[in-house]
């Protein structure tokens, strides 16, 4: 997956999980992330300690979304996979408070774009 690394530059454990949106006329899967500033070794204490980052998976091949009601889900893990095509993908597990649930959200892309500022979006 083309843009990898930026993805395990960065600790997502406890942000919050959104918004999932998945076009799949274009073959796009956005993800909205109420992302934790302060659990990264970059951080400095004049940042906000959160700030809502956009994930944008390109020509996503595969994508497993279970039925589930999102509402700020805190995510707990983020994986990171091959498939037997040697396609890279993720796994983002998050916990559903509401259902007292863990959820697994997996998705296989040829490329994955972070958008800092989302007033870009």
């Amino acid at each position: 997956m083309k843009n990898i690394e930026i993805l395990k530059q960065n600790d997502f454990h406890d942000s919050l999980l959104e918004k999932i949106s998945y076009d799949e006329k274009n073959q796009r899967v956005t993800l909205e992330i109420d992302f934790c500033n302060w659990r990264q070794s970059w951080y400095h204490e004049k940042e906000p300690e959160t700030k809502i980052i956009v994930l944008v998976f390109e020509l996503v091949s595969d994508i497993v979304i279970p039925e589930f009601c999102l509402d700020s889900d805190g995510i707990i893990e983020f994986n990171f996979l091959q498939n037997e095509e040697s396609t890279t993908g993720v796994e983002i597990v998050v916990f559903n408070e509401a259902e007292n649930a863990e959820h697994s959200i997996v998705i296989y892309a040829n490329e994955v774009n972070v958008i800092w500022d989302t007033r870009d979006v």
